[in-house]
């Protein structure tokens, strides 16, 4: 997750990843079939995120630290 931050909890690395991210991805509403999900981003853009940011180095990284911060 690129760097280090001693003293830090997982999930407190994870919630700063979060803050991160939420800064530059685009927060939308977004359709799918019939239903609308507001205030929302697509994982796509979460992956271009994390790579461009080199938080990870491939998309499988990126989607196992996506689904990490889903599960946290």
């Amino acid at each position: 997750m690129g760097e280090h931050r001693a003293g830090l909890t997982l999930r407190q690395r994870l919630q700063s990843l979060a803050n991160h991210m939420a800064r530059d991805i685009n927060v939308s509403e977004h359709r799918h079939w019939l239903t609308t999900w507001e205030k929302c981003f697509v994982g796509t853009d979460a992956v271009e995120w994390m790579l461009a940011q080199a938080v990870v180095e491939s998309e499988a990284a990126a989607l196992e630290l996506g689904n990490l911060m889903l599960n946290a």
